[in-house]
């Protein structure tokens, strides 16, 4: 089915929005939320060609750059109309808002994990994939990069638009590194891979750089024995306008084995965040340079936090606690766990209908002195099973058995769990286990229980820092 017909309700749209590519395509992803919600058709906007050095704004159509069925497939499944009507005929909508809420949107990600892969963000994201001639220039480079033995890439936001940035806006709400120089960032890297890092590709506005190419070149390799790459090594930068040089710098960078950047930069955050899209899968490798330590560090974000700490932080990141090779089932499920001083941790395992993604997990067992489970209740849908569960608090307080969506535990009154038990009711009692595991404060061991039995610390007296809850079908039908 073709998403090119006629509406009756008139779509909206904006006619571009002067911002870098990455920032377009936040844009986008606000405008589609924005029709997705009001159920309006759409009209994709085009997109600008920003130069900075002349400040000349030119536009060209979307699909220019990027393929145009793989987008029209994610809206189509979403009943995201689009129109082909042309500039004029849609409700013009404020660009600066869709960018907002683009934002917000792909910033969510980071509490929502995994269950948000096929959601209406990471679709769009995943399809966005470049035009033949686009794609085979950024390949060149990539084949040139990886014939070189250059396996890393460095975003170097050092540019005069950035030091102004960074002076006006960043150092007011932040006291990260917010414009360290070239020397600094490879200082930080040297200090993070010592030798093991010998060559990398440096992304950056190489008009706007307060030293020359061969300077910096000139510091890397005598200082640290760091031979640097530019694009301007394997292009000539007068046939290109400065939308495809960032094109080039981005793909290069999404996939590049080692990218470092800055939390700061959205462009740096949407290459882990593409990347995380496209490989659906966890994001490794991928450093930050703005935050104070001594030497780069490794985010755990997948891209959606432009706060350092945030960045770099592992609160958000459900680990398994029951082992993968298990054939467990996946039903539509909720458990939101109130954690102290965090607030509401929910996960789920649906945010599609039909589509059942990601693990149940709650709360976080990085930081043992300040976030412990204080309750939770469970969710499920009418095709899941349903469940029981109780709660034990620090005092070994027992509570009464709670329904779903029923919460157990307490808020505010600074008394962790010390063990719960889920079991399951009626039918599906006689063909399926709950397997549930926890890590509590006393050990860094993971406690398994199932249908029922109590799942506490080893000693008893540990406070609940993370849980997981999943199904799988029993050998033996039980009646007893």
């Amino acid at each position: 089915m073709s998403s090119e017909k006629t509406h009756t309700t008139q779509p909206i749209s904006y006619d571009g929005i002067d911002l870098g590519i990455t920032n377009q395509k936040i844009a986008f992803i606000g405008l589609a939320h924005k029709a997705f919600r009001e159920r309006r058709p759409l009209c994709f906007p085009p997109l600008v060609i920003y130069d900075l050095s002349t400040d000349v704004r030119d536009r060209i159509d979307f699909f220019e750059v990027f393929k145009k069925e793989p987008l029209l497939k994610v809206l189509e499944s979403f009943s995201i109309s689009v129109s082909f009507f042309g500039n004029g005929l849609y409700e013009t909508v404020d660009g600066w808002q869709c960018f907002l809420e683009g934002a917000d949107r792909f910033g969510e990600v980071l509490y929502y994990g995994d269950v948000s892969l096929d959601d209406l963000t990471c679709s769009i994201v995943r399809a966005l994939e470049l035009t033949e001639d686009y794609y085979n220039l950024t390949n060149y480079i990539k084949n040139s990069l990886r014939n070189s033995g250059v396996n890393c890439t460095i975003q170097m936001r050092i540019e005069k638009d950035w030091e102004g940035y960074s002076s006006n806006i960043l150092n007011s709400i932040s006291n990260e590194r917010n414009l360290p120089t070239a020397k600094e960032i490879l200082d930080k890297i040297k200090h993070k891979f010592d030798s093991s890092l010998t060559s990398a590709f440096v992304l950056c506005d190489e008009n706007a750089m307060p030293l020359s190419k061969s300077e910096i070149r000139r510091i890397a390799l005598e200082n640290y024995g760091i031979n640097l790459f530019w694009k301007s090594d394997f292009l000539d930068f007068g046939k290109y306008n400065p939308l495809i040089l960032s094109l080039v710098d981005f793909e290069i960078g999404m996939s590049s084995p080692i990218f470092i950047g800055t939390s700061r930069s959205t462009f740096s955050c949407f290459v882990t965040f593409e990347k995380y899209c496209k490989n659906r899968e966890y994001v490794r490798n991928h450093y930050i340079y703005n935050d104070n330590n001594s030497d780069i560090q490794e985010r755990h974000d997948n891209g959606t936090s432009v706060n350092a700490e945030k960045a770099l932080g592992r609160t958000w990141l459900r680990p398994d606690l029951l082992n993968k090779n298990d054939n467990y089932l996946s039903f539509p499920m909720v458990i939101s766990a109130h954690v102290s001083n965090l607030g509401e941790y929910i996960s789920r395992t649906s945010m599609v209908r039909g589509v059942v993604n990601s693990k149940l997990v709650a709360g976080d067992c990085t930081k043992k002195d300040l976030h412990h489970i204080e309750g939770f209740e469970i969710s499920v849908s009418e095709s899941a099973p349903r469940v029981i569960y109780k709660t034990f608090d620090i005092h070994r307080v027992e509570s009464k058995w709670s329904n779903d969506g029923d919460y157990s535990g307490s808020k505010g009154k600074s008394l962790p769990l010390s063990g719960f038990c889920i079991m399951i009711e009626g039918p599906a009692s006689l063909t399926l286990d709950c397997i549930y595991a926890a890590i509590f404060s006393d050990h860094d061991n993971i406690v398994v229980a199932s249908n029922g039995d109590e799942c506490k610390s080893i000693s008893g007296k540990g406070k609940l820092l993370c849980m997981q809850i999943a199904f799988k079908k029993n050998n033996t039908t039980r009646f007893c």
